[in-house]
């Protein structure tokens, strides 16, 4: 049983705006490693983490993926 004063609600998510969020921040990390001439390419997608990861890694051909945290603390 939930205890006094506890609850809880669904709250959408406007996923169209959080990938928007999501794809200016990568932009803004990318930035100095193009400006250094490395060659960057930044995707943010929503989906199942290791299936969504596995068909990105094959679509891009990419040799290396990195990963930003959830709350873009770090990567």
């Amino acid at each position: 049983e939930p205890f006094a004063g506890e609850a809880a609600a669904y709250v959408p998510i406007d996923t169209d705006a959080e990938l928007a969020d999501a794809r200016r921040y990568l932009e803004e990390v990318a930035a100095p490693l193009h400006a250094g001439g490395f060659a960057v390419t930044t995707r943010a997608e929503i989906g199942s983490p290791a299936t969504t990861i596995a068909a990105v890694a094959n679509e891009e051909d990419a040799m290396l993926i990195a990963q930003a945290t959830h709350g873009r603390g770090g990567i």
